[in-house]
């Protein structure tokens, strides 16, 4: 990967982090300027340093940093996504196959039985619809072309690498 396409890999993802506080940080002139409710303020070259020290030199990353506060912004707010306050629903329990029995029930054979089966096999035959269906060939396919004899006599006219 080169260097300007590394650069712009580390930048992106400090921005998909990290933001303009003036995004969505509150700000109260009387308090002493942004509230930094959601954590902050971060430094560019500690957020950088913290994801990526340890594999680009310094150096790199200084050039990061650089161009990350080059519209002057030094202090960083991270991204707001507006859930903070909405607590997850813990996940359900499965429901436990104690609760069935060995024997059928009444409801074994009924019509709302027979109509869940029904949809039960259906789902089952799209899976299998699914997967056998052919797929695409392309990058990552794992079968790679065979040699070809014009592709040989290219090679000689190849320079060769030099580091």
């Amino acid at each position: 990967m080169r260097k300007a396409e590394k650069l712009e890999l580390m930048i992106g993802w400090f921005h998909l982090n990290f933001e303009d506080p003036a995004q969505s940080t509150p700000y109260e002139s009387a308090e002493g300027g942004y509230q930094w409710i959601w954590g902050g303020p971060y430094e560019a070259r500690d957020e950088l340093y913290s994801k990526f020290g340890d594999i680009v030199s310094e150096s790199f990353i200084e050039e990061a940093v650089k161009e990350i506060e080059s519209d002057g912004i030094v202090d960083w707010a991270p991204v707001h996504t507006g859930d903070d306050y909405d607590e997850p629903e813990p996940p359900e329990d499965p429901i436990s196959l104690d609760i069935y029995l060995d024997e059928p029930s009444d409801r074994y054979g009924s019509l709302e039985e027979q109509e869940v089966r029904a949809r039960a096999r259906e789902a089952i035959d799209e899976l299998r619809e699914a997967l056998e269906r052919p797929r695409p060939v392309g990058i990552g396919h794992n079968r790679p072309p065979e040699e070809r004899k014009s592709r040989r006599k290219s090679r000689s006219f190849v320079p060769p690498l030099r580091n």
